[in-house]
């Protein structure tokens, strides 16, 4: 056998090393795939048997595994890909400029597969994924273009959903190009064409593309947007960029912008018109001319908007504008104003729906918790506790508060010191969202206060607990009594614990009862010894469904018997048969049937055959 192993190594090594390449090595135990290799060395089968034995060795071997194989089956799809993917496999976690070697093998290695492979889709897709987490650009665009060569038309669209994300990664003059070339294959592709190009700041082109679509009589928009609209669009864009051509010609400059913001209807513009009104006072502001800048944004402010949003943007921009040059008393100021409720509305501040349009714009800002929440930034960074505070309370008061409003501002108060007022935030804000959100807030709060006061607060923390587990729904049950239970565990009595946990048994939601119980009979043992599980076991079998009392079953019987109490042991593997079908859970007798062998007698083993065939004929 030993010499017949020389010989082997002699064999499958010689030839590599002549030839200036890798030289394979193995061990005795690789023995007999590499018999069955040299009878048959175009097996693929042989192959990925040796293969998927070599996965629990290095990763070396199985790498030099893989490369003979593929030497032998070069056009094999399958070992391709499997070699590709462990080799890709390898590369998570490392970085792709300081381990560039690491990067580079594998990227020759995909070139290697795709001259033999070039037909292949998935080998593609998967090399330039991997290229597009690599500085290399141009090599990247050339890729892609090479696919596009390769693969049938019918398989373009798969590339292209990678190429247009690489595009919008790349930016600039890359992405325009790509872009263009994907326009001449999908033509419908030119809004989103021409929104890239805004983006990229390729305004003429942009401007180029537009007259296009609006001089072409078949052309329909993917946005449903009529000829008027976007003539509108078209001119939106020319009034901007016109303003940029005059350049240092000041007058020329504010009659455009004053033209276009009388011009342009608001409720008919769809660009974002709030943005037309900001760059105008931005020229005031880079001109040091704060006054006027001050102005364009008093006219801006009392502008009849489409939307909410955009009149929440033009007052935030007004009061960034004051920050950026250091006048936070003013900025304030704009805030208070623009979050003010309207004095002549007739009805409940919070009765206003904020998505009413037929109500003005003017008359639904202060239901905009996008200003809301920029009021709050401003006044935690320049503000007093109280004045932020009373901002924090009117967004409470107004009932459009979010989730994070909630922990933000009880984060707040935490941080300056009145916990009892962030306890109470956290209760407004359970009482205004309710379950299921509020058992995150539950979540928070409970860690919050336990992290304070520990056990210092017994009694109060045992009714917050029972305030949350009041009316809880069973699917969100679980961790606040797994909460409440280590609470009583580290403050309180072992024995109110477990009391605990045998109400979470019957109050959480079906798929988490067994895992209750088992971690209800782990603290039980750990606090009382193994008897003290006995009843737990008991009560488990009792109420879980079918599937978990076999699992319960067996781990009770085991117990029993790791006890010596091996009647007790029998009696539950008896009453437990009944929900075993022999043909289906063998596993189940087998374990009975070692155990009667073990600690049975010839009736006992009798008896189990019984069952089981009365079992069987139940089942069938």
């Amino acid at each position: 056998m030993k010499s017949h192993y020389r010989y082997l190594c002699a064999t499958i090594t010689l030839e590599p090393a002549k030839a200036g390449k890798t030289i394979f090595f193995f061990n005795e135990y690789d023995l007999p795939y590499e018999e069955e290799l040299l009878r048959n060395p175009f097996s693929l089968h042989s192959w990925l048997k040796y293969i998927d034995y070599k996965r629990n060795g290095s990763f070396e071997e199985l790498c030099s595994v893989f490369e003979r194989a593929i030497q032998e089956l070069p056009r094999s799809y399958k070992l391709w890909k499997q070699y590709l993917d462990i080799r890709r496999e390898k590369l998570k976690g490392l970085n792709a400029v300081k381990q560039q070697d690491q990067y580079n093998d594998v990227v020759s290695l995909y070139e290697r597969s795709l001259v033999l492979l070039h037909k292949m889709p998935r080998i593609w897709l998967d090399y330039l994924s991997l290229l597009t987490t690599l500085p290399i650009i141009t090599k990247t665009r050339r890729a892609f273009d090479e696919a596009l060569r390769a693969l049938p038309v019918t398989q373009h669209n798969r590339i292209w959903e990678l190429y247009l994300q690489f595009a919008k990664a790349a930016s600039g003059q890359t992405a325009i190009t790509i872009y263009k070339r994907y326009l001449k294959l999908e033509p419908s592709f030119i809004e989103k064409y021409i929104e890239n190009l805004i983006k990229l700041e390729q305004y003429d082109e942009a401007a180029v593309q537009m007259v296009y679509i609006f001089n072409d009589n078949k052309f329909k928009s993917t946005r449903g947007k009529s000829n008027y609209q976007l003539w509108q669009d078209l001119c939106e864009l020319a009034w901007q960029q016109l303003a940029l051509l005059w350049g240092n010609n000041k007058e020329k400059v504010v009659e455009t912008y004053t033209q276009a913001v009388q011009i342009i209807h608001p409720k008919k513009a769809h660009g974002k018109l709030q943005d037309l009104w900001a760059k105008f006072a931005k020229f005031y502001e880079d001109g040091d001319d704060l006054d006027s800048a001050r102005a364009i944004f008093e006219k801006a402010v009392k502008t009849n908007y489409k939307s909410v949003s955009d009149l929440a943007d033009i007052w935030c921009e007004y009061a960034e504008m004051e920050t950026r040059h250091d006048d936070f008393d003013r900025a304030i100021d704009i805030m208070a104003r623009a979050t003010q409720t309207p004095k002549f509305l007739d009805v409940n501040p919070k009765q206003v729906n904020f998505h009413d349009e037929s109500i003005p714009v003017q008359h639904r800002l202060f239901k905009s918790l996008r200003l809301w929440s920029f009021y709050i930034d401003l006044e935690e960074s320049v503000g007093t506790v109280e004045s932020t505070k009373a901002v924090y309370d009117k967004v409470m008061d107004l009932r459009i508060a979010n989730p994070q409003t909630i922990v933000n501002y009880a984060t707040f108060l935490e941080e300056n010191q009145y916990f009892e007022e962030s306890y109470k935030v956290y209760e407004r804000g359970i009482e205004l969202f309710g379950w299921p959100i509020a058992f995150e807030l539950w979540n928070i709060y409970l860690e919050r206060f336990l992290k304070r006061y520990g056990g210092t607060k017994l009694e109060r923390a045992r009714d917050l607990f029972e305030q949350a587990l009041d009316q809880c729904p069973p699917k969100y049950a679980k961790s606040i009594y797994l909460m409440y239970g280590k609470l009583e565990e580290e403050h309180g009595l072992a024995r109110h614990a477990m009391r605990v946990y045998d109400r979470a048994t019957k109050a959480v939601a079906d798929e988490d009862r067994r895992e209750m119980y088992e971690y209800y009979i782990a603290k039980a043992t750990e606090s009382f010894g193994v008897m003290a599980s006995r009843e737990i076991y008991e009560s488990a079998i009792e109420s879980l469904p079918d599937k978990d009392v076999r699992i319960m079953a067996l781990r009770y019987a085991a117990l029993e018997q790791k006890l010596g109490e091996i009647e007790r042991a029998r009696a539950i593997y008896g009453f437990a048969a009944q929900m075993f079908d022999p043909r289906k859970h063998a596993d189940f007798w087998k374990t009975w049937h070692d155990f009667e062998v073990h600690h049975g007698n010839e009736d006992t083993f009798k008896e189990m055959l019984r069952i089981k065939r009365s079992v069987q004929a139940t089942f069938t």
